[in-house]
Parts: structure tokens; sequence; C-alpha cells
């Protein structure tokens, strides 16, 4: 993958050299102004990824760019979006640059790539936005018949991505303890200490292809679900995906904790504990306690939460919804009281997408 600034000669032919920039673009401007070492860190990491003509208006302009850009879903599902953002600091082999590093993680910059990112999703939440919905409906990858479309269409790009379900269109398995969450693809499987994709250790799971702690997956909740004990499954969800997560049980919300982190990954960070998320443990009158782990990441990383502890929930009752960007779930229970269905295995062999509803686990009982 190519440094951030490859890009830029191709966004110049667009809109050209602007006067003035965006307010969000002009305060990292006046930030870079007023912080001489930091503007020498910025030169150090131009030159050493190996693109020493690029400057800081070049990342001012880039930037511009990515704060009203359009994602546009293609024929395979994937979208265009700007996910390349956090690779400027990255060398051509894709090794971190010490001034790239210091930049990223600089207290004044971090702030101001949280700030950049709200603005986007302010963006993404606007009317102006809407130009974006069309293409993603006419690609045919979204199932419109499954969702609900407001009496004078959607106000936003955002508000057509947290579309809400139609009644009935996904059924939910009443067989099962435990049912998928979400719509999207089964990943990572685990199963008591004999983790599958585990450091020797066994104490890793795989989350979004990266490997995080037990522990911190868990945001001091791994009490509750030894390691020895505890099942799990991953469910990623694709960009064309509803975005909706729901109770993969019956039972009494007994916390629900958002952990505010980091809303743009780079590439020496663990995936899972430093990034946007929020953990909620159930209490199932059938298999104990079972955890829903959200994981939000770029562009926008939001997970807005609608349930609160002491809620008695049904399965696919919803709980939160993802805004637009790349999200993932993941559900842990008492392996000793509940076992994976028995297409699971099948299902993530075959990288088969579940939907919401879907039977994850059955009673051993």
């Amino acid at each position: 993958m190519k440094s951030l600034f490859v890009l830029l000669p191709a966004l110049f032919v667009l809109i050209g050299c602007a006067d003035g920039y965006s307010d969000v673009v002009q305060r990292l401007k006046n930030m870079i102004d007023a912080e001489p070492e930091l503007e020498i860190e910025f030169r150090t990491m131009f030159v050493q990824s190996g693109h020493p003509d690029q400057t800081k208006e070049h990342m001012y302009q880039f930037f511009d760019v990515w704060l009203t850009f359009l994602p546009q879903i293609i024929p395979s599902g994937r979208f265009t979006h700007f996910t390349t953002a956090s690779y400027y600091y990255l060398r051509e082999d894709q090794t971190p640059i010490d001034a790239g590093v210091a930049v990223v993680t600089n207290n004044m910059f971090s702030s101001w790539i949280t700030s950049f990112i709200s603005s986007r999703g302010e963006f993404l939440s606007s009317p102006a936005s809407l130009p974006a919905v069309p293409i993603w409906i006419e690609s045919g990858l979204v199932n419109m018949s499954d969702f609900v479309v407001p009496p004078g269409g959607y106000s936003s790009f955002n508000d057509f991505f947290c579309r809400l379900l139609a009644p009935g269109v996904r059924p939910i398995d009443q067989n099962a303890v435990v049912v998928s969450p979400v719509d999207g693809g089964l990943g990572a499987l685990s199963q008591g200490v004999s983790l599958r994709y585990c450091t020797p250790d066994n104490t890793t799971v795989v989350a979004k292809g990266r490997l995080t702690t037990y522990e911190r997956m868990l945001g001091g909740h791994a009490e509750q679900f030894p390691l020895n004990r505890t099942m799990s499954l991953v469910a990623g969800l694709g960009v064309a995906n509803y975005h909706g997560l729901h109770s993969p049980v019956d039972g009494t919300i007994v916390s629900v904790d958002v952990f505010r982190s980091l809303l743009y990954p780079y590439s020496f960070h663990t995936f899972f504990e430093e990034l946007h998320r929020g953990v909620v443990v159930f209490e199932s009158p059938t298999i104990g306690k079972v955890a829903l782990v959200m994981i939000g990441i770029d562009e926008i990383s939001s997970i807005k939460v609608l349930c609160k502890p002491g809620q008695i929930v049904k399965k696919g009752d919803r709980l939160a919804y993802f805004a637009f960007g790349g999200s993932t779930s993941i559900v842990l229970w008492n392996g000793e009281r509940a076992a994976f269905a028995p297409d699971v295995e099948r299902r993530i062999a075959n990288n088969s997408d579940v939907q919401l509803g879907t039977a994850l686990a059955v009673s051993r009982d």
C-alpha cells in the first residue's frame, strides 16, 4: 500500500489549489504554524516516507477533500473511501517511520484527528451527503425490500446507512440460546483454551485480523468470562450490511460500557483494546453471563448505544447501531452451558454470512 500522499496529484486535478481551508483543517494549519517542533516532525515524516516533495499544504488539501468525500460502493461489495489516511507515516515496505509515529501519537494531533473524524461524521449526517444514497441503492448490493424507507426519503447518507429493518424480515431462532446479533460474516472461532488464531499462551483472539489480549478485549469484564470455559464468535459487518446490533440472548442487561478511544487506527496500535468500542453484559436465565462486544473503526467509528443496565431484553431486540464505518461484533458465553449450533463451524469454513437471529449456540441441557 502506498503512502497517503501518493494520491494527492490526482486530487489536485479535481480540486485545484484552494485559497482557504475548511474550519477543521484551518485548525490543523493553525496548530502546526504555532508549533515549530511539530512542523519539523511533519517535514521529517515526508522525507523519511520517500516523498520529500510533499508539503504540509498538500496534507491540508488532502484532508479538505477527505472531509466531504462521498463513499461510493462498487460491484465487489467494497467501497471507495480514504482508508489510507493512517499510512502516511509508513515506508513503502509498511514499516512505521519514527517521525510519523511521533506525529500520530502527538496529543495535539491525535486530538485534532478526533475532531476531524467528528466533522466528517457531521458531513455524512447532513443533506450535503445525499448524492451518495442513490449510488448505493442502485448498486443492487443492498436489498432495499428488507428496510424501512422514511416517507420523505432519507435525510442524509448516514440516515440511509443506519436504516431500520422492516418488520419480520429477520426471524429469530427461538430454539437457540444465543443468536447472531448482526448481519455479517462469521470469523474467528474460539472454544475454551484451545483458541484458534491465538498466540502460544492462549490468551488472544482475532478481531478484524489483529490479535488482542483477552482481558483487554472485555474492558474489565474478563473475570466474568473465564478463558477455559468461554466460547465466542466474531461477526464482521460489510459496508452493504445492515448495521444495527441486537440482543443475542433473552435476559437482563447487567452493564453497558462504551470505551471512547481512538477513532482511527494506526498499524502499531492493537486493534481492539485501543479503538472505539462498547461492551454489553447480559444475565441469561438459561446460560448465565453473555457479552456482546462492539468495535467501531474508520471512518466514523460511531457506536450509538440505545440500551441501559437493568433493561430486560429478548433475542433480537435492537440495542445499538454503527454509523458509517467498518464494524465488528463478538459474542461470548459460558461454554459449559451452551455449545455451538450444529452448522456454525461449517459456516465459518465456507466463509458464509449469517443474518440477525441465526442460531449461534444451543443449550447443553
